[in-house]
């Protein structure tokens, strides 16, 4: 995802939610969870779409937005 070393153009997901999308790509999209910063990845195939599963660091802990 690159959260440390990549500028990132950060979006809600939509309206007055409380996601922040941080990167896309052609199957999923990552967001964040504004309060807790905790990082999703999100499906975005016809039969999954809309699936968050939770991301994790190398020690399986919850992975963080660390961007802006």
């Amino acid at each position: 995802i690159g959260c440390d070393t990549q500028k990132v153009e950060s979006e809600k997901v939509s309206g007055n939610s409380m996601f922040v999308k941080v990167e896309s790509a052609e199957s999923w999209y990552a967001v964040y969870h504004k309060e807790t910063r905790v990082m999703y990845v999100v499906s975005k195939w016809s039969h999954n779409s809309g699936n968050f599963t939770v991301m994790v660091d190398e020690n399986g802990n919850p992975l963080l937005w660390q961007g802006e």
